[in-house]
């Protein structure tokens, strides 16, 4: 763990040691935080950066998420927030599959790590809320649901991890080309890099048959081989509840969709 008193000072850190993970406040002196992530990523893009701030003014939110961070952590920091955060950067960094799709996920990299710690259920509620609001996700919807995508042939954690990212791209394309689907969804992939989809409705008679139709529509896309199955989790009302109907469609990621 190294520290220093000014991005100046980081930078030379960088120059003379091997660092996975840069925590920087925003205002330092001589060099802002910002314009510190932004050097690094010239040299060393991939070190994943974390902004610690009092400032919550748009602005700057926005400024760090096209810089890739993975969370922008709002002072007084909460402690639970950042032994999440940092637990899942150093999974991330262990993995070197997940590195190689950084570039495709950069701009993503909040969104991300906001969806997997919701899913999961290690982020909390006040947390998920001023998050929710700035990535335009509607807590207050009537109906949630998870989607999990299982891909059944058995390939390095490497491919896998591209087949995944390909899949939720083209989940995504469908989702922009069909304006009738009667909800909208978060397509990411969790912390073990498998395919899920957070569907958020304001109808609260949202229908199994709806989420299992979209579900097809999207095995379809050209860019997916047979391979794919998709299951279908509970549906809860609550968004403190997504946690369980994620774990129903782990569960249920072994049983395959059969139409007829």
């Amino acid at each position: 763990f190294l520290t220093a008193k000014s991005g100046k000072s980081a930078l030379r850190l960088f120059e003379s040691e091997q660092i996975d993970i840069l925590l920087t406040d925003v205002r330092m002196p001589g060099m802002d935080g910002l314009e510190l992530i932004r050097r690094t990523r010239n040299s060393w893009p991939n070190v994943r950066a974390v902004v610690l701030s009092a400032h919550d003014e748009f602005p700057y939110v926005r400024e760090a998420l096209k810089l890739g961070v993975e969370n922008y952590i709002l002072k007084p920091v909460s402690p639970v927030e950042l032994q999440e955060t940092i637990l899942s950067i150093q999974k991330d960094v262990n993995s070197p599959s997940v590195a190689e799709s950084q570039q495709l996920l950069a701009m993503e990299a909040f969104r991300q790590n906001v969806l997997q710690r919701w899913v999961e259920g290690t982020i909390e509620q006040l947390e998920l809320a001023e998050r929710a609001d700035l990535l335009g996700i509607d807590l207050e919807a009537e109906r949630f649901a998870l989607i999990a995508a299982t891909d059944d042939i058995g390939r390095s954690h490497e491919d896998r991890v591209h087949r995944a990212v390909t899949f939720m791209f083209a989940i995504r394309d469908r989702l922009r080309s069909r304006d009738t689907t009667p909800f909208r969804a978060e397509v990411f992939l969790d912390s073990r890099a498998r395919l899920a989809c957070l569907v958020h409705s304001s109808d609260s008679n949202l229908s199994e048959e709806e989420l299992c139709q979209f579900a097809q529509l999207s095995l379809e896309d050209e860019r997916v081989d047979a391979s794919w199955h998709m299951s279908i989790g509970t549906t809860v009302t609550m968004p403190s509840d997504v946690r369980r109907s994620y774990e129903t469609a782990l569960l249920l990621s072994n049983t395959r969709f059969v139409w007829h």
